[in-house]
């Protein structure tokens, strides 16, 4: 009864997270006569509009999937002109001024939308650019580069904000004899976390689709400087040092136009992963594990550097060091089986020692513990992950993460009391719980693939090292060859394996597949594993 009441608990706090506070808009369509109350609201993401008729009775409820201006009108008049029961002469001569009504709706709809988050700062394509052409000069020998006198028209820009990175940036150019604009591309992140990201704007190049971004002897490289493209002039607020604004697109956005971008809103500042062993569901067996891991991600550093040119084009486009910190925390086991670890007596071993030589054990100690189960069972852990270096590949589909981080874990033990009398130990009905802390320190390397935008899955490699910190319980690790002998241990080498596969199924919540493999380093025959479902939503969610 408990762990149902454990998983209902879950799902209830996922629900309040997923099903937050909205804001509707009403809006009246006037008809032949008739009012019709049109309501939008948020829903996971996307947009539920609301059809009334004149007498308020509902006539069609919908979700609104796309987020493009002329598919919320195009949807709006189909439904309507299905539902509002009126005669074909009047749908006739009034779809034209439906379709504009569904626009202002819409665009009302988005402003009271972006106007309840705060302003990140405003977003701007200059209108025209300059030209400059790398090329390799006889006379001195060497690459200059040259700057034309020409303005030329910047059409259009795409890309894409991303965890405080502009990416997949293409800017079109029209050149007065071509009627087709030219592509220039910047294949790899630029950071617009910080004041210094934004001020190396003009260290960013854009390259003619079909050119080198290196310099050769034999071609003339085309290309345009970012700060010429673009501009963002961010929005300072007291306490403010991050001045990306939220995950967004930028599709088609006109040359000599400008957009004010925000932040992200207060609900999805952070997010709560939320695990299952297969076995955590079965009553029968109580060893699966319930665990909520909390993180957040902190930009400190998200300039890119330009990857050597021999490893350019096959290896990765570009790379980091110190991208970001991330605080994270985990509580594990949250069921009523099996949540303490059981010590094992050290006086027992000394008794009958099974071949361990049991001179090396302090005499201080009288229980013990192996490094793995210790972490297998700890039910908190808190502490940083660190990146060291980021290598992308945008083209490939990849990332990869050198990361290093530290955590303290929390174990709750339980003991049977015992009482020695000569060479007989008697275990008392009575027992003693023991928390027992350790310290753990890692380096990770994550390689992370991202086929298409609801879905990624990664690979990563976690090596341990642990070491209790405790001056009650020992300890120890196995003979690889015979368990029964025990060495004492001051720390040990554990190693983690994960598979992780993540799909999102609304811009709230994603839902995961993981696997783990756990081991102690040097005695692989002392492992377990975790085949985990999990569930990810933001949890502040109101």
């Amino acid at each position: 009864m408990k762990k149902i009441y454990s998983i209902f608990t879950l799902l209830l706090l996922i629900s309040f997270s997923v099903f937050g506070q909205t804001y509707p808009l009403t809006m009246e369509l006037i008809v032949n006569g008739k009012s019709f109350p049109i309501s939008c609201e948020p829903k996971d993401g996307y947009i539920q509009v609301t059809i009334k008729d004149d007498k308020d009775t509902e006539l069609k409820k919908y979700v609104n999937y796309s987020q493009d201006i002329d598919a919320f009108a195009t949807r709006f008049v189909q439904t309507f002109d299905t539902v509002c029961n009126l005669p074909d002469s009047v749908k006739k001569l009034e779809k034209d001024n439906w379709k504009t009504f569904a626009n202002k709706l819409f665009n009302k709809f988005q402003l009271i939308l972006q106007n309840k988050l705060p302003e990140a700062g405003l977003f701007s394509v200059k209108p025209y650019a300059k030209l400059y052409i790398n090329y390799f000069n006889p006379d001195s020998n060497k690459f200059s580069l040259a700057k034309t006198d020409l303005r030329y028209k910047l059409v259009k820009i795409d890309a894409e904000i991303s965890e405080g990175y502009l990416e997949s940036i293409v800017a079109y150019v029209k050149f007065e004899k071509d009627e087709e604009p030219h592509k220039y591309i910047l294949e790899y992140p630029v950071g617009m976390s910080s004041e210094d990201n934004i001020r190396n704007f003009n260290k960013y190049n854009l390259y003619e689709e079909k050119s080198s971004p290196y310099a050769q002897k034999k071609t003339k490289v085309f290309l345009l400087n970012l700060s010429d493209v673009i501009s963002y002039n961010y929005r300072k607020e007291p306490g403010r040092r991050d001045y990306s604004p939220k995950d967004t697109s930028l599709n088609e956005m006109p040359g000599g136009t400008s957009i004010m971008l925000h932040k992200e809103e207060t609900s999805k500042l952070f997010e709560a992963h939320f695990y299952s062993d297969f076995k955590g569901f079965n009553e029968e067996k109580p060893n699966g594990i319930i665990q909520v891991e909390l993180a957040k991600r902190i930009n400190t550093n998200t300039y890119q550097h330009r990857a050597p040119r021999f490893l350019y084009y096959w290896a990765y486009k570009s790379g980091g060091f110190f991208q970001y910190i991330s605080p994270v925390a985990t509580l594990s086991k949250i069921e009523q089986h099996n949540r303490k670890l059981n010590l094992h007596d050290l006086d027992s071993v000394r008794f009958n020692t099974g071949g361990t030589n049991i001179n090396q054990f302090g005499n201080q100690y009288h229980r013990y513990a192996n490094a793995l189960s210790l972490y297998q069972y700890q039910w908190l852990s808190v502490g940083t992950d660190l990146n060291l270096a980021f290598v992308n590949n945008p083209g490939r589909k990849f990332h990869i993460y050198f990361n290093l981080g530290a955590r303290f874990g929390f174990t709750d033990t339980i003991d049977s009391l015992t009482t020695i009398n000569g060479t007989t130990i008697t275990k008392t009905k009575f027992t003693k719980d023991i928390s027992v802390s350790t310290l753990q320190v890692y380096p990770e390397i994550k390689i992370k693939f991202f086929p298409q935008e609801q879905f990624n899955f990664s690979i990563a490699n976690k090596w341990i090292y642990f070491k209790p910190l405790n001056q009650v319980v020992q300890m120890v690790g196995f003979d690889r060859d015979n368990a029964s002998i025990l060495k004492p241990k001051n720390h040990a080498w554990l190693n983690t394996s994960e598979m992780l596969m993540t799909i999102q199924v609304n811009p709230k919540s994603k839902v995961f597949g993981r696997f783990r493999m756990n081991w102690e380093i040097g005695n692989i025959k002392n492992n377990f594993s975790q085949l985990q479902v999990g569930y990810s939503t933001y949890i502040l969610g109101r």
